[in-house]
């Protein structure tokens, strides 16, 4: 909230539509399921998406909708997965299924050091476009420092 805090500039997630704001795009969120290498090659393999019904699905508990657009885009019929575990944050969601509780859908930009790492692995490189984005957001407006100028250069080039 720029009127209540000191905030020069943000990184929001979202559809881009915001009032009295400048808004400028960042990137497309993509999601793919991610998991910890064990669960993959576990008792019950994730060999094809029909095999999530075998496992916990974790759900960012806003976005329960990613799932169930994820499997339809993936030709699967909703299933009935083993269980969910629902948490309040995409980072959460990630640490739950680094953990081995399960499979998430997450940012595979956000989490590629874990992918590089391995200590997540993408079952399937099946991508679901959210239809929301990262934006660098500030106040309508307002005239640029040096130091704001620069960051959003920088922001923008790395994006």
């Amino acid at each position: 909230d720029f009127d209540r805090t000191s905030t020069d500039m943000a990184v929001y997630f979202g559809s881009g539509e915001w009032d009295d704001i400048e808004v400028h795009f960042l990137r497309r969120v993509m999601l793919v399921p991610v998991c910890s290498p064990q669960l993959l090659d576990g008792e019950l393999p994730l060999e094809k998406p029909e095999d999530l019904a075998k496992h916990t699905l974790i759900y960012v508990s806003k976005r329960k909708w990613e799932w169930e657009n994820w499997l339809q885009q993936s030709g699967v019929d909703f299933i009935s997965a083993r269980g969910s575990l629902q948490m309040s944050s995409g980072q959460l969601a990630t640490a739950a299924a680094q953990e081995g509780l399960g499979v998430a859908l997450a940012d595979s930009t956000l989490t590629s050091r874990e992918i590089k790492s391995g200590k997540l692995v993408v079952p399937f490189d099946i991508q679901l476009d959210t239809n929301r984005a990262f934006y660098l957001v500030y106040r309508k407006q307002r005239p640029l420092t040096v130091g704001m100028k620069a960051f959003k250069e920088w922001l923008m080039s790395e994006m």
